[in-house]
C-alpha cells in the first residue's frame, strides 16, 4: 500500500508542476516588482518626510488642524513684555519669525520755570508687531501665559482650519505624480534612437518632476503649518508724557551800529554819490564842447546879420 501511494503523490507533484510555473510566469516581471518595489520606497520616504501628518494618521483621525492666532492688545512696558515673550516662546520651543518694535515721540512745547530753565515736554508711544512659531499642541498654553501680560485686549482671532482633505489630496497627487514619472521613464527608454522624440519626451518628463516637486514643497509647508501654529502679536502702551528739564538758552540779539557809526558810513555814501557825479560830468565832456562851439557859431551869425542890416 504504502508503494501505490508513493507512486499517486509522485504523479500528483508532477501533474501540479506545469500549473506552478504558469502562474509564476504569468505573476509580475522583474522590472515590474523592481518599479513597485521603488514606487514603495518613494511613498514610504515621502511618509516618513511628512510625519507626523502621514497618511495612515489623516484616513483614521477626524480632523488635522491648522491654528493660528491674531492678538492686538496694550501692555505697561512693551520692551518688558517683549524680553517676557521672547522667554515663553523659548519655553515652549518655539520660535520668533518676525519682530519690530519702534518709539515715536512728539514734541509739544516747553514751559519756562526759572530764569534759566525749561522744561520740554514730549509725548512718547511704543509699538512692536512680533510673529512667532509654537508646537500646534503648545499654541494654549502659549496663549495662556501671554494673556497674563495683557493690560488691555483690543482682539483676539483664533482660526483653526480642517486641512485634512487638503493633505491626503496633495499625498494621493504626488503619488499619481511618481507613478506617471515612472510610466514616463520607461517610454523615453524605449524610444530608443529616436532624438526628436526622445528630446520632447524628456521636457515633458522636465515639466512634470517640477510640478511634482511643487507638490510635495507645497505638502511639506502644509505639514509645517500643521506641526507649528503661527501667532501675530501687535502689542503698545499707553502714550505717555515726558518731561525733560534743559538750560534756558539766552537771547542774543542782532548788532546794531551806533550813531557814529552810521554818520561814519553816511559821510562815505556821500562821498561815493559826488564822486560818481564828478566823475559823470567828466565822462559827458564832450558833449559840452560841442554845445559851446554851436553856441559861438550860433551868436556869431547872428552877430554878422545884424552888422548888415546896419550898413
Amino acid at each position: 500500500m504504502k508503494t501505490s501511494f508513493q507512486v499517486i503523490g509522485k504523479k500528483a507533484i508532477i501533474a501540479a508542476l506545469p500549473v506552478c510555473l504558469l502562474v509564476v510566469a504569468c505573476g509580475p516581471g522583474a522590472s515590474r516588482r523592481e518599479a513597485e518595489s521603488k514606487e514603495y520606497v518613494l511613498s514610504d520616504s515621502i511618509a516618513k518626510a511628512l510625519d507626523p501628518v502621514t497618511t495612515d494618521k489623516i484616513t483614521t483621525e477626524a480632523r488635522v488642524f491648522l491654528r493660528t492666532a491674531d492678538i492686538r492688545c496694550s501692555v505697561k512696558d512693551v520692551r518688558k513684555a517683549t524680553a517676557d515673550i521672547e522667554r515663553i516662546v523659548r519655553k515652549q520651543n518655539g520660535f520668533i519669525t518676525y519682530t519690530n518694535l519702534s518709539g515715536t515721540k512728539v514734541n509739544e512745547g516747553a514751559v519756562q520755570i526759572t530764569s534759566d530753565s525749561l522744561v520740554q515736554i514730549s509725548t512718547v508711544s511704543v509699538v512692536n508687531e512680533i510673529t512667532l512659531r509654537v508646537p500646534n499642541e503648545k499654541l494654549d498654553s502659549t496663549l495662556m501665559e501671554i494673556n497674563g501680560l495683557v493690560d488691555f485686549l483690543d482682539n483676539r482671532l483664533i482660526k483653526a482650519d480642517d486641512v485634512k482633505l487638503q493633505i491626503l489630496s496633495a499625498q494621493l497627487s504626488t503619488k499619481r505624480n511618481d507613478t506617471h514619472i515612472k510610466k514616463m521613464n520607461a517610454a523615453i527608454e524605449q524610444q530608443g534612437k529616436k532624438l526628436p522624440e526622445t528630446m520632447e519626451a524628456l521636457e515633458n518628463l522636465a515639466q512634470e518632476k517640477s510640478t511634482n516637486d511643487m507638490q510635495t514643497i507645497n505638502l511639506l509647508s502644509l505639514n509645517d503649518q500643521v506641526n507649528y501654529s503661527t501667532v501675530k502679536l501687535s502689542i503698545y502702551q499707553d502714550e505717555k508724557k515726558e518731561y525733560r528739564k534743559m538750560a534756558l538758552v539766552p537771547f542774543i540779539e542782532p548788532y546794531t551800529p551806533s550813531f557814529t557809526d552810521k554818520l561814519q558810513v553816511a559821510s562815505l555814501k556821500g562821498l561815493e554819490v559826488l564822486q560818481t557825479i564828478a566823475l559823470f560830468f567828466v565822462a559827458i565832456w564832450p558833449f559840452f564842447l560841442l554845445g559851446g562851439l554851436v553856441y559861438y557859431l550860433v551868436k556869431f551869425i547872428n552877430r554878422k546879420k545884424l552888422f548888415s542890416k546896419i550898413a
